[in-house]
């Protein structure tokens, strides 16, 4: 019962790696292509709101802002640490 269980499991999964290697060569034929485009195509004239956003909403702006600034202070801390370690490591007195 075991053997036919772990055989039956085998063969299902082949059957699902042989359907998504099929699937996949199906999706690269031009027909199917043209048909994907057609319907993106389509969607974009009958919903055009939900192909792009003309302007970021507040909190999306305050969020990069809030980003910007600590990406700054945290690049400005590594920046001053690694010239204070660089500064130490040279001999005092340079001819």
């Amino acid at each position: 019962m075991v053997t036919a269980a772990a055989g039956l499991t085998l063969l299902a999964l082949l059957g699902g790696v042989a359907y998504a290697v099929w699937a996949a060569r199906q999706r690269n034929k031009p027909v199917s292509k043209a048909r994907r485009f057609k319907h993106a195509l389509s969607r974009m004239i009958d919903e055009p709101h939900k192909v792009a956003k003309s302007e970021p909403t507040v909190p999306e702006k305050i969020l990069a802002a809030a980003g910007t600034a600590a990406a700054t202070i945290l690049v400005k801390k590594m920046m001053e640490r690694a010239f204070d370690t660089a500064g130490r490591q040279r001999p005092a007195n340079r001819a």
